[in-house]
């Protein structure tokens, strides 16, 4: 592939076909790194705590059918692994290079202009995670001056972790697949400690400069910038604009996600997606909304949106069910007459 990077997830569709998509990660040089120690250790962690938090419920069912009660510990505990895979699944994510963004208009422009793009972007990038590095930072030591633990007997600055350590994880990836020269990484560096000393100026509030910095986060999210660094990005200037300690950024993160019930579901959905088109599932709910509404005009199309509505049901992410009935339903589309743009576009 003459590519040097791999595509991130878009909600822009693209003019490629699913085959070409997967000859690209198939050969992408992002890919073949892969295979590193810290590579390994990130999946095994990850699939580790996937496992957990699907066993976890089913133990508890179990202990409650033979003793009348449930295990106490089963509700924060899912909690905990929930954040910690939230924050493990980013690093992967960040690793290959498919954290969702708005689309890359870069694509438009020349060579060079592309390479400053992708310069600019990653510094951003990097700017605004160390910001959550060193907000998440001053959580955790918070914490552990109070000294608190758990209901199950855990110090709670060490199930805080999972916060700091994704963002440094996410740093060092953003910084390795970004391919950049020396120069280029001097100038990220300069770039963020630019930021932190502009903030320390608590005058510039005042000074609009916080709408600049919402605006070049807004512009730069339609050239590849991952969507929760514009999000985080402009949570950050709205807590510094109204003097509020940094650290309330990642306690608010950490409060949302570690002592919400539901969000669970949502690794487990897509679990479930990968297991049903892993087992064969796609092709026929493929063949059974073909045979429901594929004998007339226009019905593979409605074929199309009605197979990826009722899977996403089941997987709780569009990506998911792009990448396991994409490769099914786009040469059903095309063999119909669907140009490749309206096909990938439905």
């Amino acid at each position: 592939m003459k590519s040097e990077r791999k595509p991130c997830k878009t909600l822009i569709p693209s003019l490629k076909s699913m085959e070409s998509m997967k000859e690209e990660i198939q050969l992408s040089p992002v890919m073949i790194k892969e295979k590193g120690l810290f590579a390994r250790a990130e999946d095994s962690l990850a699939t580790l705590f996937v496992c957990c938090l699907v066993g976890l419920p089913i133990l508890n069912v179990i202990y409650r059918k033979s003793f009348g009660v449930g295990l106490s510990f089963s509700t924060p505990v899912v909690q905990i692994l929930t954040l910690w895979i939230c924050y493990l699944g980013a690093v992967i994510a960040c690793r290959k290079q498919e954290l969702l963004c708005l689309g890359d208009l870069s694509s438009y422009f020349s060579e060079r202009t592309q390479s400053r793009t992708r310069v600019i972007v990653t510094g951003l990038t990097v700017a605004v995670a160390c910001t959550m590095l060193l907000s998440s930072l001053n959580m955790v030591q918070s914490e552990y001056d109070f000294g608190k633990s758990t209901s199950f007997g855990v110090p709670i600055w060490l199930t805080q972790l999972a916060l700091p350590l994704g963002y440094l994880l996410i740093i060092l990836r953003t910084l390795q697949v970004s391919q950049l020269n020396w120069k280029h990484y001097l100038g990220i560096g300069l770039l963020t400690l630019g930021v932190f000393y502009l903030a320390s100026f608590e005058d510039l509030q005042e000074s609009g400069i916080v709408w600049v910095g919402i605006a070049l986060l807004l512009a730069a999210s339609f050239f590849k910038l991952p969507i929760f660094i514009t999000l985080g990005g402009i949570a950050i200037l709205a807590f510094w604009n109204d003097d509020t300690v940094i650290s309330a950024f990642s306690i608010e993160i950490y409060t949302k996600i570690a002592t919400n019930d539901i969000l669970a579901s949502l690794p487990l959905f897509t679990l479930a997606g990968f297991i049903l088109a892993e087992g064969g599932a796609s092709r026929r709910l493929v063949n059974l909304f073909h045979n429901f509404f594929g004998w007339f005009p226009g019905g593979v199309a409605v074929a199309t949106i009605a197979v990826c509505t009722f899977f996403t049901t089941f997987t709780g992410a569009s990506g998911v069910t792009i990448l396991a009935m994409g490769g099914l339903l786009k040469p059903a589309l095309d063999s119909r007459g669907y140009d490749e743009r309206t096909s990938i576009g439905l």
